[in-house]
């Protein structure tokens, strides 16, 4: 009787431990079903992420590899005119440095336009233009004009919606520098309007007063 009344001990206590075992994976089913609804309804709750981004900075070589040409003007000096027309951060003036010295014709001063305005555009500056205007080379001085592009008017087409506020909509301002960075976030502001479709289109039309003055559309549905 001692041998056997531990063994009976053991198995009640046994049996009492094993239904609670077995019922704990179903209520883990029911907790994960419950969390996929949840997030399942958090998702249609949210609206979704547009993606505004008009272009993305490419990683262009700004080492120029001046070509030999004749005729060509020792250039001792590069002089960038009016500079103070864009942030003093871009280091427009020592890109352009990388002329003195050398030997520039005709491809050569475009060569090192070219890798000024490609500097302009990853910087968001898309309609700024870098000019050359004529000049005696002969001095060894060289001097390049920054046509900064700016905003003139910022207007939504008659098919825009009604609720659409240009003041909350677009950083930039009339007279400003056009950024294409505060392009993309008028375009991401209008993504978030109530009851807006999946399309927002913006123009940007090239004033006739001004080479780099431009009008803005943008039409929202």
């Amino acid at each position: 009787m001692r041998v056997i009344q531990p063994a009976l001990y053991s198995s009640v206590i046994l049996f009492s431990v094993l239904p609670s075992g077995y019922s704990a994976p179903l209520a883990d089913e029911q907790l994960i079903r419950q969390q996929e609804s949840q997030r399942a309804r958090e998702a249609q709750l949210t609206p979704p992420v547009h993606d505004v981004r008009l272009s993305s900075k490419n990683v262009i070589s700004e080492q120029i590899d001046f070509p030999d040409e004749i005729p060509c003007f020792a250039i001792r000096q590069v002089t960038l005119q009016p500079r103070e027309k864009l942030p003093h951060w871009l280091p427009l003036q020592k890109l352009a440095d990388q002329a003195t010295g050398h030997c520039l014709g005709g491809k050569g001063i475009n060569a090192l336009m070219s890798v000024l305005q490609n500097r302009l555009v990853n910087h968001g500056y898309v309609t700024t233009r870098i000019l050359a205007p004529k000049q005696n080379l002969n001095s060894g001085k060289l001097t390049l004009i920054i046509l900064p592009g700016t905003v003139r008017h910022v207007k939504f087409t008659p098919q825009s919606g009604r609720y659409v506020s240009l003041l909350n909509s677009f950083p930039a301002k009339p007279g400003a520098r056009l950024d294409l960075r505060d392009i993309e976030q008028g375009l991401e502001n209008l993504c978030k309007y109530p009851g807006k479709t999946d399309h927002s289109l913006l123009e940007i039309i090239r004033h006739n007063q001004s080479a780099n003055e431009g009008d803005r559309y943008a039409s929202h549905g």
